[in-house]
């Protein structure tokens, strides 16, 4: 019976210097994106516990279970929600 060690190993050739950058920019893309869902989840965190209340009047006294429904939105868009906390509006919703 073979266990996964005393497989034969398949011969894949001489690495060539163009997987080597191939797998250098697939680090650099996983590395991006967590960093950015990083920071989104820091912000969506920080704005659950103090700046809800900024982005909507009525989103003050939502629960807990209705504020955890919307953190993923928060953190996914994390940007649009750090701009409009800035106090920048849409045309729409200039008076």
């Amino acid at each position: 019976m073979l266990i996964g060690r005393d497989l034969p190993a398949i011969h894949q050739g001489p690495k060539s210097r163009d997987s080597d950058m191939t797998e250098a920019a697939a680090q650099m893309i996983w590395l991006s994106v967590a960093a950015y869902l990083g920071l989104g989840c820091f912000v969506a965190l920080l704005v659950l516990a103090f700046g809800l209340g900024r982005l909507d009047g009525a989103a003050a006294s939502m629960p807990l279970r209705v504020r955890l429904i919307i953190a993923p939105g928060l953190a996914a868009l994390w940007p649009l929600v750090l701009v409009r906390l800035a106090g920048i509006r849409p045309r729409e919703d200039r008076p």
